[in-house]
């Protein structure tokens, strides 16, 4: 295995509680972990450079590595058909022919030298290999639960490749890849990693836009649950029925309000600057980065603004249909394949 190829691992813990076996809940026809994994695996680059101006200041050891490894795999694929065709087709007609599939190889080296999922279920692990996945180890339980952060989780599976003579450099690029992500495509995973490339960070993510920023928020201070007493009652003497709200037995969080930033009290909303959150899909990093466990959001990483319609935190089933709705906008033809079955 290529030390210096970039390597995929989804994390995919078998244990989601709000929706339960979530990473492997059949989503638009198939398990949604298997998106993530075919995204990887479709994900492909050039051999001469992923069309990337490749600048000498930046990532140059890796950057020539990588180049090395790719051309590699071209030249081994090109002997290989050349003899295929050498038996098949005229010196003419192979001259053309080969110039041709060697135009089309361009494209069509795998960005990834393993995709492997992180998994504590043997289930997951075995959807996860119907997908083309590899999973070389189960992850322990204790790093399983509701309470780990993905920095551990991962830097575990890289010491576990490390240990199975996976050659791992420091700078080997690792994409961690979460098992909820169908809305991003191959396309997301390439151009996060040109920037990754070009970028003297640590880590590079996708982040969306709040569609309501949060720095005119405020939190509320000397809290109460204010008791109603009153029950206002239907008038009987007016000509038009009129109700109103039964307040009894009930009560009414309020508040007093404690503004966040207080400077920006007076900026009007289209004037203040947008405020991003982490989209939840990908991490790139060096494999030093993350054995360090280094922290994420911090002023060395480089965030990539993503469409609302690319993401989806997907905690609840709520959240469930909604990811459903995005994905099936951008994939019509997936709802004609996957007709709902009638009701007996």
């Amino acid at each position: 295995m290529d030390s210096l190829k970039p390597i995929c691992i989804i994390p995919a813990r078998g244990g989601s509680k709000r929706i339960p076996r979530k990473n492997i809940k059949s989503f638009c026809g198939k398990p949604i972990i298997a998106y993530s994994i075919q995204n990887a695996l479709e994900s492909k680059i050039s051999s001469a450079g992923f069309g990337i101006d490749f600048c000498a200041d930046s990532q140059v050891d890796f950057r020539a590595g990588f180049e090395v490894d790719s051309q590699l795999d071209y030249q081994t694929e090109s002997k290989r058909e050349a003899k295929i065709e050498s038996k098949i087709d005229s010196p003419k007609d192979c001259a053309t022919h080969q110039t041709s599939r060697q135009k089309s190889f361009l494209s069509a080296i795998p960005l990834f030298s393993t995709v492997v999922v992180s998994t504590d279920d043997k289930q997951i692990a075995k959807i996860a290999q119907k997908y083309g996945a590899a999973v070389p180890f189960l992850r322990p339980s204790e790093l399983a639960d509701d309470t780990t952060a993905t920095l551990p989780v991962i830097a575990h599976a890289l010491d576990c490749l490390r240990s199975l003579g996976v050659s791992i450099k420091d700078d080997t690029p690792i994409c961690v890849l979460y098992p909820t992500a169908p809305l991003i495509d191959s396309s997301d995973i390439l151009r996060s990693f040109e920037v990754f490339l070009h970028s003297k960070c640590e880590y590079v993510f996708f982040a969306n836009e709040l569609p309501k920023n949060p720095l005119r928020g405020f939190t509320l201070e000397s809290t109460q649950n204010f008791k109603h007493k009153c029950t206002p009652k239907s008038s009987t003497k007016s000509s038009s029925k009129t109700s109103s709200v039964d307040f009894a037995d009930s009560s009414t969080f309020c508040g007093t309000p404690q503004m966040l930033f207080s400077h920006y009290q007076s900026v009007r909303s289209q004037d203040l600057p947008p405020v991003y959150v982490d989209a939840g899909v990908l991490y790139w990093g060096r494999a030093s980065s993350f054995l360090a466990q280094k922290p994420i959001f911090s002023s060395h990483s480089r965030a990539i603004a993503l469409e609302p319609s690319r993401s989806q935190d997907i905690d609840t089933m709520s959240d469930w249909r909604l990811a459903k709705r995005k994905f099936l906008a951008k994939n019509p033809t997936t709802h004609k394949n996957n007709p709902k079955k009638p009701k007996k």
